[in-house]
């Protein structure tokens, strides 16, 4: 894929996102929503592998001087990811037949993009609880 070298922050997020979604299907997770919004907040990605429903926030970023995955997503952001699966798992009781078969995890990932050399990925799964 050929990627101009300078984007708005919006369009690297999304391109990290793309990226993040290729990988979780790669892993065998299905997708069930992407940038899933409501009037508590938004998370990037919600997909389901077996009995787990992950929560995905990915951060798009340009260098590695910003520190770890986990540093990116602080204590409050996952409060708010925590409100928000319970709402979407609320929202999708029916459809599973009720949820508590389903184990909830909160995953981060860190996308690197260096334009002349590529990118690269790190996935850092039940990142807190």
């Amino acid at each position: 894929m050929r990627v101009p070298k300078k984007l708005s922050s919006y369009m690297l997020g999304r391109l990290g996102e793309g990226l993040a979604k290729q990988y979780l299907v790669s892993h065998g997770w299905d997708v069930l929503s992407m940038n899933f919004a409501c009037k508590i907040g938004e998370v990037d990605i919600i997909a389901v592998k077996e009995c787990t429903v992950a929560f995905v926030e990915v951060k798009t970023r340009t260098t590695k001087s910003l520190g770890p995955p986990l540093e990116a997503v602080d204590f409050r952001k996952q409060q708010r990811l925590k409100r928000i699966a319970q709402y979407y798992m609320s929202l999708i009781a029916a459809k599973f037949g009720g949820t508590d078969s389903l184990q909830i995890r909160f995953d981060v990932v860190t996308v690197i993009i260096d334009w002349p050399r590529g990118g690269e990925l790190y996935y850092l799964g039940d990142a807190f609880s």
